[in-house]
């Protein structure tokens, strides 16, 4: 699976993004995309399931657990088509399908971007026509664009293969002239119908067929779910290798994506005593972790903690009217960084320092390190004060 990857979070662990960061350690605790699983899971399927003409669907038996689709896996392989990813890497698939662009999509867009989460979104001929400047950022900001056919027709009712080569051949030509490149070959069948014949002229066609592991009910215009209704569907069933459908048309969405994202990815980022990091967090800060007020946020990769932030709430009685939040520590390991780690580390302490009611967050940083100032900047830290200060004694 070659899709753009997000990492999630479970049981007391923050993971991250992409397919960068390679998860491979044990979890203590969860998160989006988001509960995590470090063992490799069972073959999903007994021997092949057969592909038949239909729509694609899912059977959720355990929560967390990959979902039981229409065909197997194996039989999908057998066409390059897939529904789930590598059920060994706790990553998930962003993908939203665009058939027509009503106002949401650059909102989905900036935050993806503050998320640093890459997706793939599948467009029809008239998104294309209608939206290219969204398709242009798209591909500018690292997205996939994938092909969700120039008419949005019952493929599965197309039998000729011409024609179906027509459906897929007439965005390409509308993508390469719009962003001047070349389209990826990813392919989505609208409505999710299709037929075994379909799926192999698709292949021909050099094209990998996605289905999804995780959908929920977000394309009625005037019934969009609630908020509620929405993490409802969409959490208890994330699972490692997700490949998660979203409508870009759904005002829902668009409301509740940093959330969500920060649910899947972030949350209740908190680890037990037995993390053997080769950082001085271990010995600095995990003994504060069940402190009230205090926060401990890791970054694991191949085992080891790459990357960590620790704060904590400050209040002094009549003098805040509220408490802040300090940022106390941020540590990125060199490999590591250029990669968002620390702005997702910061955006999950963001969210436990609003959660918790403090009026603002506050951090220090030397005057001549260039690099923090510009990544606090650009993460909307301002300068509200000088500090003075007086060496005790000289080198």
């Amino acid at each position: 699976m070659r899709l753009p990857a997000v990492s999630y979070a479970e049981n007391g662990e923050a993971v991250f993004m992409g397919e960068y960061l390679k998860r491979n350690g044990r979890l203590l605790l969860a998160a989006v995309v988001i509960v995590l699983f470090c063992a490799a899971l069972p073959q999903l399927f007994a021997a092949g399931k057969a592909i038949e003409t239909g729509s694609w669907g899912l059977s959720f038996r355990e929560e967390g657990k990959e979902p039981v689709g229409n065909a197997s896996r194996q039989a999908l392989e057998d066409y390059d088509a897939v529904y789930v990813g590598d059920g060994k890497e706790k990553v998930i698939y962003l993908t939203f399908d665009a058939g027509f662009e009503n106002g949401y999509t650059a909102s989905i867009l900036d935050t993806l971007q503050a998320h640093n989460a890459p997706a793939c979104f599948f467009v029809v001929g008239n998104y294309l026509e209608t939206a290219p400047e969204l398709v242009r950022r798209m591909v500018n900001e690292g997205h996939i664009v994938g092909n969700h056919t120039y008419h949005h027709y019952d493929m599965s009712k197309i039998s000729d293969a011409a024609s179906f080569r027509k459906e897929l051949s007439d965005v390409e030509t509308l993508f390469e002239q719009t962003t001047g490149e070349v389209m990826q070959k990813y392919y989505r069948p609208p409505q999710g119908i299709y037929s075994e014949e379909n799926l192999r002229m698709a292949k021909q066609l050099g094209y990998r067929t996605v289905f999804w592991s995780l959908a929920y009910v977000d394309w009625y215009q005037d019934d969009q779910p609630t908020k509620e209704q929405a993490f409802s569907k969409l959490l208890p069933r994330i699972h490692p290798g997700a490949v998660v459908l979203l409508h870009s048309t759904s005002r829902t969405n668009a409301e509740i994506l940093d959330e969500l994202l920060t649910k899947l990815i972030h949350d209740e980022a908190q680890y037990d005593s037995n993390l053997n990091g080769s950082y001085v967090v271990t010995d600095n800060y995990l003994d504060r972790i069940g402190l009230e007020g205090h926060k401990l946020l890791l970054i694991e990769g191949e085992g080891e903690i790459v990357a960590f932030l620790y704060g904590f709430l400050y209040e002094i009685p009549g003098m805040l009217a509220k408490p802040i939040a300090i940022l106390d520590a941020l540590y990125v390991e060199e490999t590591y960084r250029r990669k968002g780690c620390a702005a997702q580390l910061i955006s999950a302490f963001k969210s436990f320092a609003a959660e918790s009611g403090v009026c603002r967050i506050e951090l220090k940083v030397l005057s001549n390190n260039e690099t923090a100032l510009h990544l606090y900047e650009k993460l909307s830290f301002k300068e509200t004060k000088k500090y003075m200060a007086m060496d005790l004694w000289e080198h």
